[in-house]
């Protein structure tokens, strides 16, 4: 809860460091409050413990940079942000091809490599028809021609 500012109150904390001053200089510190074994409550952490593991210190760092210099930590991000989408719109696509969608080393992989080399990279439609007569088999091919003929959009 707020409450008025007190001019009584800038007079104890001023009493206050005085004698934390004091007590500095009985011990032989350079400054007050900073104890020799450097549990200051800059150097701790949350709840006032200093952090122990690599990653904690690393963090409580990086936290005090971002705090003295956060216009330089937010250009910073903005040119790594701006860096990384120009690789990416440069480096990054698709690939559409079965070559390239499957694994090379895979028996299949290796028999569509040997059929393309073969007949070519069109993706031809090729249909066989058995029948008991020749008639029959062409009366059907006639009929499938026709079929593929009306849709132009998928087959040429």
């Amino acid at each position: 809860m707020l409450r008025p500012h007190d001019p009584r109150d800038d007079d104890a904390d001023d009493r206050a460091t005085q004698r934390a001053t004091h007590r500095a200089a009985d011990r032989g510190d350079d400054e007050p409050g900073t104890p020799a074994d450097d549990t200051s409550p800059e150097a701790a952490g949350p709840g006032g413990h200093t952090p122990s593991s690599l990653l904690a210190r690393a963090l409580v760092a990086w936290t005090h940079v971002c705090l003295r210099v956060p216009a330089a930590v937010l250009v910073a991000a903005v040119v790594s942000a701006v860096i990384a989408g120009g690789w990416t719109a440069q480096s990054l696509g698709y690939k559409v091809s079965r070559v390239d969608l499957l694994d090379p080393k895979s028996d299949y992989n290796k028999l569509w490599i040997d059929y393309i080399k073969e007949f070519g990279q069109d993706d031809d439609a090729v249909v066989v028809v058995e029948g008991n007569s020749r008639e029959g088999v062409v009366r059907v091919l006639e009929e499938l021609s026709r079929e593929v003929a009306r849709d132009s959009d998928l087959f040429r």
